[in-house]
């Protein structure tokens, strides 16, 4: 893990010893998020209209740059020749009231593949907060604001609602891949994870430059030349022939399939001109990455912190090759923002606290630090 290079002022106190009621509080709230998380993924699959033809992807026949992501065709594949998945979904599509899109196989799996890869992003983004907070206090906060954030770039939208089948495994994939990271695991299980995850969507590019930022931060100070280091490169540039390599055969293998026409950065720059898409494309990760750039300040940990410098790569990145108002398109950093969020949150708050009751200030951090 990496070491945060500022004082912990709030020591947490973990006992071994759980009173009955802490463990039931903690039932109670995966629960509830449980709940939360079915019913994103119930209304994202079952009321968003699928912008794939998915019969075509199957086959390898879909538009490009739809069939570039590869990952999910076989499963899919699978699941609409599933007797069984058939069976079920056959079942499920005569509940018409609660199922009005009505159902098929590969909805079924698209359903049980979305609600992992949202658990997972949750989960990745509570682990992250834990690890750089001084004292976990708004843990409970972290999951629900990952849930809020997913809704609000997939389902909560006036133009261009449309779903994609690869884009909650992209969460999730871009999640871990940042825990990888931060935590410093073996460069194999990184490398095997990116491997896997290009196959679903190239955002993974992104990966490589949030894992070369990292590795510059391995004391109090930063050493940019690390970059250079053997470790550091012995990663990125087999990852980095792997990506080139993959996107050259993926255009390459497709080239006669149809393609969905790009109009280009002019629609973007005319999008950034019209007053009636500000409040779409403004509220990605739900209207508060004006407050984790405003408040970066109060990111205590250096590297979540320079992490920020890949946002203007990707935003950068999205004008050119994608839609800004498809506010999806950014979604991948959702667990990142969602975490900046919430320690920007704490920071203020524990600054009031040490300012009017420092005393009480502490029995509560550490009191949350346990949770």
């Amino acid at each position: 893990m990496i070491s945060a290079s500022y004082p912990n002022s709030y020591p947490r106190r973990i006992s071994s010893r759980r009173p009955s009621s802490w463990t039931a509080g903690r039932l109670g709230i995966g629960f509830l998020n449980l709940l939360a998380s079915i019913q994103f993924v119930w209304f994202y699959v079952n009321r968003v209209p699928s912008c794939m033809r998915l019969l075509p992807y199957e086959q390898g026949r879909e538009r490009t740059p739809f069939q570039y992501r590869l990952l999910l065709m076989l499963p899919l594949r699978w699941a609409h020749a599933s007797p069984w998945l058939n069976s079920i979904a056959a079942s499920l599509t005569a509940q018409r009231g609660w199922f009005h899109a009505g159902v098929r196989p590969e909805g079924i799996l698209e359903a049980a593949i979305d609600l992992t890869c949202i658990a997972v992003a949750g989960l990745a983004a509570r682990k992250l907060y834990r690890a750089s907070s001084r004292t976990g206090l708004l843990t409970p906060l972290i999951y629900p604001l990952v849930l809020v954030m997913a809704n609000g770039a997939y389902s909560l939208l006036t133009m261009h609602l449309l779903r994609f089948v690869y884009d909650l495994p992209s969460l999730a994939f871009f999640s871990v891949g940042l825990c990888l990271i931060y935590f410093r695991t073996h460069p194999l299980w990184f490398m095997a994870l990116f491997a896997v995850a290009t196959l679903n969507r190239e955002t993974t590019l992104l990966l490589l430059l949030c894992f070369a930022i990292a590795q510059c931060k391995r004391g109090p100070a930063w050493d940019w030349q690390q970059i250079y280091s053997p470790g550091s490169l012995a990663v990125l540039l087999p990852l980095s022939g792997y990506w080139i390599g993959w996107h050259l055969w993926v255009v390459r293998h497709f080239a006669a399939n149809p393609v969905v026409p790009f109009p280009g950065v002019w629609l973007n720059i005319g999008l950034l001109l019209l007053p009636i898409a500000w409040p779409q494309m403004i509220g990605a990760f739900a209207y508060l990455w004006p407050v984790v750039f405003a408040g970066r300040r109060r990111i205590l940990d250096p590297v979540l912190r320079a992490w920020l410098w890949v946002v203007p790569v990707w935003i950068a990145f999205m004008f050119r090759f994608g839609i800004i108002l498809e506010i999806r398109i950014f979604a991948e950093l959702i667990p990142y923002i969602a975490v900046l969020a919430v320690l920007v949150f704490e920071e203020n708050l524990l600054k009031k606290l040490e300012s009017k009751t420092p005393a009480p200030a502490a029995e509560w951090a550490e009191a949350g630090g346990s949770a």
